[in-house]
């Protein structure tokens, strides 16, 4: 079942998407239907964005309506309260129609419970969305220098990984110090 088209129609996924986000109407937004397999709820100043993809995958992104392209998942609205809870990953998809109600009512639930700013429209809330994000991509490059270094390092290529450890600047824990001044010996002075 590859898309929403062959759960039963469209209509099942759009009808449970405003259904199970009906809340958001206490908030002053409205539910607009943009196409199969996205529904948009639009509030004075935010949008919330629910859609069904063909990997059938569920996905929820909340934004400004003036700048829409920068947009920002459940998981970054769960962060800013529930950090722990925030990138345990669902390795559930819409591949039925009871999956697809309750993947649909898993992230209304996971707004409801964590995204009450987002719901009253809260401008500060994607500040510190965006200070999240940064601090997450930053997070996630340090380690996959870290894990190129580590390579580098078993394969005995010292000078490959202190220009690796180079990339992380300010954010070397005691144990890069460690790797980083084991290479410089080994690498031998300039």
């Amino acid at each position: 079942m590859g898309s929403a088209r062959k759960l039963r129609g469209v209509s099942m996924f759009t009808s449970e998407v405003i259904a199970a986000f009906d809340y958001l109407k206490n908030f002053g937004f409205e539910a607009k239907i943009i196409n199969d397999h996205t529904v948009d709820f639009i509030g004075t100043r935010f949008f919330v964005q629910v859609h069904y993809s063909n990997l059938q995958e569920i996905s929820l992104h909340v934004g400004l309506l003036k700048e829409r392209e920068r947009h920002f998942g459940i998981e970054f609205v769960v962060a800013l309260t529930s950090p722990e809870v925030a990138f345990s990953a669902t390795d559930k998809f819409a591949t039925t129609p009871g999956l697809l109600r309750e993947l649909v009512a898993e992230k209304a639930g996971l707004l409801r419970k964590y995204g009450e700013r987002v719901c009253k429209e809260d401008i500060s809330v994607f500040t510190e969305m965006s200070e999240l994000a940064d601090a997450y991509r930053k997070n996630r490059a340090v380690s996959r220098i870290r894990y190129r270094a580590e390579i580098a390092i078993s394969q005995k290529k010292y000078a490959e990984a202190l220009a690796l450890y180079s990339g992380i600047g300010d954010s070397a824990n005691r144990l890069d110090l460690k790797r980083i001044a084991y290479c410089r010996k080994k690498v031998g002075p300039d």
